[in-house]
């Protein structure tokens, strides 16, 4: 058993994380420090150091593990106590496509700070294919420190009721006004809300926002907003709904997409990042353009697929339980 320091903030979103921090502790004795410090506040930073610093001791931690690669308050705590780190790269942080505005390392500081991480950290594990050729092509790492385990997610819990479905939905946490238009543009919403006003027919849902959309953008009358929800309440909401909407312009991996499709939503999605990867045969994949005669002939049992749950649990349920503890039985063997 190994005794590890996880550093991450968990949010109520963040199922991916939740995860991670469940399948480390089911052999390993996890400490999870719940915020992460910056250098914006010194004092509080030099303070969470030593008391960290003392933990690891006190412990014997034998590992760091933390997600997302522009966390430095974990590169500069596994420097001064000599103890082996993991990143895992989740996407944004380890992204650059200006054109879109999207990733940390389009920011030339940030990107510094970032491949200061990635160099000394002992491995990095990027949640897709996606993903590890970003951190090649913006850092240049050595590609046999990085390596693809991908999300797992919880089956027994996302589950197909089987009940009758009547919407088109898709999730995009959007509550920050600060990156709106980008977040926006990104998740494809602008895309989604286009598809609503091209079938006037069909009842549309966009969780992740509030009314104050209204104030900028012109929403039909058949797309419903609901602002974000706990996952009770969204495990509800795929299974209301026949369609699942991933019109991304990048996306590292699809979680929310993966999720709805164990709930037995039929995946539409665009051709960006790992989206194909995760839809299959399971559903459609779009270029650039949306066909709404396809969403009809899904939407009225024209159109029939491979059972979308069936694909997600074959290629990633326990698959990176199996993964992290290989990983991680090769450090306390070194």
């Amino acid at each position: 058993m190994l005794k590890i320091l996880m550093i991450n903030k968990i949010n109520d979103e963040d199922n991916f994380i939740k995860m991670d921090y469940y399948l480390l502790s089911k052999y390993n004795k996890v400490y999870l420090l719940k915020d992460k410090p910056t250098i914006r506040n010194p004092i509080n930073f030099v303070k969470q150091l030593i008391k960290y610093y003392k933990l690891i001791k006190l412990e014997d931690i034998d590992l760091i593990y933390s997600w997302w690669c522009d966390n430095y308050f974990s590169t500069i705590l596994s420097i001064i106590t000599r103890k082996k780190l993991i990143y895992v790269a989740g996407g944004y942080d380890v992204a650059c496509v200006p054109k879109l505005k999207y990733g940390a390392a389009c920011n030339p500081f940030k990107k510094k700070v970032i491949l200061f991480c990635l160099q000394n950290s002992d491995s990095i594990l990027a949640v897709s294919d996606v993903v590890k050729k970003s951190i090649q092509s913006n850092f240049k790492i050595n590609s046999n420190k990085i390596k693809v385990i991908h999300l797992d997610f919880d089956s027994g819990f996302w589950i197909n009721k089987k009940e009758s479905r009547k919407y088109i939905l898709t999730v995009a946490i959007n509550e920050n006004n600060k990156y709106f238009e980008q977040r926006h543009n990104i998740k494809g919403v602008d895309r989604f809300i286009e598809l609503a006003r091209k079938c006037p027919n069909f009842e549309f849902l966009l969780v992740g926002y509030d009314k104050k959309l209204k104030q900028r953008i012109f929403i039909p009358d058949n797309l419903k907003l609901i602002k974000k929800i706990d996952n009770n309440k969204l495990l509800e909401v795929y299974n209301q709904s026949k369609i699942y909407c991933q019109f991304s312009r990048i996306e590292s991996f699809g979680s929310a997409l993966a999720e709805s499709m164990l709930c037995g939503c039929i995946p539409v999605g665009t051709d960006a990042g790992n989206i194909p990867e995760v839809i299959e045969n399971s559903g459609v994949i779009f270029d650039k353009v949306i066909n709404e005669d396809i969403i009809y002939k899904i939407m009225t049992n024209k159109i029939t697929f491979e059972n979308p749950r069936n694909l997600i649990i074959s290629k990633y349920i326990n698959k990176r339980e199996v993964k992290l503890i290989k990983l991680l039985n090769k450090i306390k063997i070194n």
